[in-house]
C-alpha cells in the first residue's frame, strides 16, 4: 500500500467513524506544511460541504469559474454574507446565480478537489469539532462513501485487464446510492457472475474506454473482484443475467418533500385517506387490474402531478408491490420539486440515450421514479421514439403498477401519444377552475375506452370541526355530462367485463 492509499483511507475512516456516530461539526485536514486546511462540516453523520482557507478553492471562486458571477457579483454577494451572517451558498440560489441543482454541482465539485488534494498531498487529519448547529439549508448530504466515489471519479484511468480475467461485482460493503451514473449503473448490472470485458463490451453499448474507466471506479472503492479466469459461461436458463433492480436501482440520499404530497407528510389526513381508497377503486375497476395508468388533465395547474404523485405513493405503501412513478410532462416536469429529489438523470436522458430504463431510474423511499431529466420543446417528437414505448414495455414486465404523469390535454398532443401507449387514463379536473368547454375537449381527445374516470381536485368541503378542507373526488367513466348550475354531472358505463358502473361523484 503506497503512502497516498495510506492517507486515504486514514481520511475516509476518520469520516465514515462520524458517520457511524452521527456526529454534527466540522473535521480539519491540514497541509504538511501549514499552508492549507480544509474542513469537512458534517450534519448527523453526513459531509454538509467542504471549504479552504485558500481563496482559489472557495465556493466563490467555483461559481466564478463556472461563469454563475462575476467579480462584482461576488464581492457583493461576500458582504451580504457577513453583515447578515449566512451562507454564501444560501445567497447564491436565493440571488438566482444559480438553481439548487447548481449550487450542488459546485459544492459537489468543492469537495472532491478538496479531498483530492488532501489524499494527494499527505494532509492529515488534525481535529474535530463538534457544534449544535442546524444543518444547513443547501447541503450534499454525503456518506462517506459518496465522497470516495467523487474523488474516484476524478482519478486518471490506467486500468489494464487480461482477455481471460474474470470480473464480479462485490456488494458486501455499500451497494447502489444516490450518485451513481448510468454508465456506472449499466456495468454494475452485467457484473452478478464473473465476466470478462470483452463479455461487457458484447452486451454493453458503451465504448471500451468508458466501461474500463467504471471498472477503474470500482477497483478504487474495493467493489470489484478480479480473478485469474472466468468459469465455463452457464446457460441463460441456469442463472440469470442481471442484478436484481433492488440490488441495482439506487435510493436518493436526501429527499426534501413538497409540504402539499400529502401520502408523504400526511399519513393519516383526510386526504390520505381518499388516495388510498382511490386506489383500491382503480385496482377493482378492471380485471385484471390496470398495470399503466395516465394521469392528465385539460390544462396545466390543474394539480395533475400532485395527484400522480400521492395516488403513485400510496400503492408503492402496499407490501410487495413495485410502484414506478414517470414523469412525462416534458415541457413542465414537477414531479422532482415535489418529492424534492434532483431532476436528473431521467427520462430525457434516456430517451436521447443508448442504455437500459434502470439507468435513469432512482428510488425515493419504496417508490421508483423516472423524473423527466430536462425540459425539451421538442416533446413530441421524443414522446414518439420507439424507446419510450420500449420503456412502458420494460415497466409493465418489471413493475406492479406505473403511474405517467403526462402534460395536460390540450393543446399540445403529447399526452395522447402518452395515453395511447398505457392501458388506462383518469382525468383530474379542479373545481372552480377548469372551465366546462375545456373538459369536453379533452374528453373528446381521449379514449373512451380507455378512461377509467375523473378525479375532482380542490373540492372545498366543511370538515367535523368545521374548518374548511380542500379533498379530492373521484367518478368513473361516462357516456355524456351536461353542466347544471355550474356543476358537471357525469354518467357511468361499465369500462370492460369485470368493471364496475356508477352514476354518482363519490368522496374518497
Amino acid at each position: 500500500m503506497t503512502a497516498q492509499n495510506i492517507q486515504e483511507e486514514l481520511i475516509f475512516k476518520a469520516l465514515e467513524k462520524l458517520e457511524k456516530h452521527g456526529s454534527t461539526g466540522f473535521l480539519e485536514l491540514k497541509h504538511p506544511d501549514g499552508s492549507e486546511t480544509i474542513t469537512v462540516y458534517l450534519f448527523d453523520g453526513l459531509i454538509e460541504a467542504a471549504s479552504s482557507n485558500l481563496e482559489p478553492f472557495r465556493l466563490g471562486q467555483y461559481a466564478l469559474r463556472a461563469g454563475r458571477l462575476v467579480e462584482n457579483g461576488l464581492a457583493n454577494l461576500l458582504q451580504r454574507v457577513e453583515r447578515e451572517r449566512t451562507r454564501l451558498g444560501q445567497l447564491l440560489v436565493e440571488s438566482r446565480a444559480v438553481s439548487e441543482s447548481e449550487l450542488q454541482e459546485l459544492l459537489t465539485e468543492q469537495l472532491a478537489s478538496a479531498l483530492e488534494r488532501a489524499v494527494g498531498a499527505g494532509y492529515g487529519v488534525t481535529k474535530f469539532t463538534g457544534t449544535t448547529e442546524t444543518a444547513m439549508r443547501y447541503r450534499l448530504a454525503f456518506s462517506a462513501f459518496h465522497a470516495a466515489l467523487e474523488v474516484a471519479r476524478r482519478r486518471p484511468r490506467r486500468l489494464r485487464l487480461l482477455p481471460e480475467q474474470g470480473l464480479e461485482l462485490n456488494l458486501q460493503g455499500e451497494g447502489p446510492g444516490g450518485h451513481w451514473r448510468p454508465e456506472e449503473i449499466a456495468v454494475m448490472s452485467e457484473l452478478r457472475y464473473p465476466v470478462t470485458v470483452q463479455d461487457l463490451l458484447e452486451r454493453s453499448t458503451l465504448q471500451e474506454n468508458e466501461i474500463l474507466g467504471v471498472l477503474q471506479i470500482l477497483i478504487d472503492l474495493g467493489m470489484l473482484r478480479v480473478g485469474e479466469r472466468v468459469p465455463p459461461r452457464e446457460t441463460a436458463l441456469m442463472r440469470p443475467e442481471r442484478l436484481p433492480l433492488e440490488n441495482l436501482i439506487p435510493r436518493v440520499p436526501k429527499i426534501n418533500l413538497d409540504q402539499r404530497v400529502e401520502m408523504i407528510n400526511q399519513e393519516y389526513s383526510p386526504v390520505t385517506e381518499q388516495f388510498r381508497a382511490l386506489k383500491v377503486r382503480l385496482q377493482s375497476q378492471t380485471d385484471p387490474p390496470v398495470r399503466i395508468l395516465c394521469v392528465t388533465s385539460p390544462m396545466p395547474q390543474d394539480g395533475k402531478s400532485l395527484v400522480a404523485t400521492d395516488l403513485a405513493w400510496s400503492f408503492s405503501r402496499e407490501p410487495g408491490r413495485r410502484t414506478l412513478l414517470v414523469d412525462a410532462d416534458l415541457r413542465g416536469p414537477t414531479v422532482h420539486e415535489k418529492l424534492g429529489i434532483p431532476r436528473e438523470p431521467g427520462l430525457v436522458q434516456y430517451l436521447l440515450g443508448r442504455l437500459d430504463p434502470q439507468c435513469y431510474i432512482r428510488r425515493a423511499g419504496d417508490l421508483y421514479v423516472l423524473t423527466a431529466g430536462a425540459t425539451r420543446e421538442d416533446a413530441v417528437e421524443l414522446l414518439s421514439l420507439g424507446r419510450m414505448r420500449d420503456l412502458l414495455r420494460f415497466a409493465g414486465r418489471e413493475f406492479d403498477t406505473v403511474i405517467v404523469d403526462t402534460p395536460p390535454v390540450l393543446p399540445i398532443a403529447d399526452a395522447r401519444i402518452l395515453c395511447q401507449l398505457a392501458e388506462a387514463t383518469v382525468l383530474v379536473i379542479r373545481q372552480g377552475r377548469t372551465p366546462y368547454r375545456l373538459v369536453e375537449r379533452a374528453l373528446e381527445s381521449l379514449d373512451r375506452r380507455k378512461l377509467l374516470g375523473v378525479i375532482l381536485n380542490g373540492v372545498r368541503t366543511t370538515g367535523i370541526d368545521g374548518y374548511y378542507q380542500y379533498s379530492y373526488y373521484y367518478a368513473y367513466p361516462y357516456t355524456s355530462s351536461q353542466a347544471k348550475d355550474g356543476v358537471i354531472e357525469l354518467k357511468a358505463h361499465p369500462r370492460r367485463p369485470g368493471g364496475r358502473s356508477s352514476t354518482s361523484i363519490l368522496p374518497q
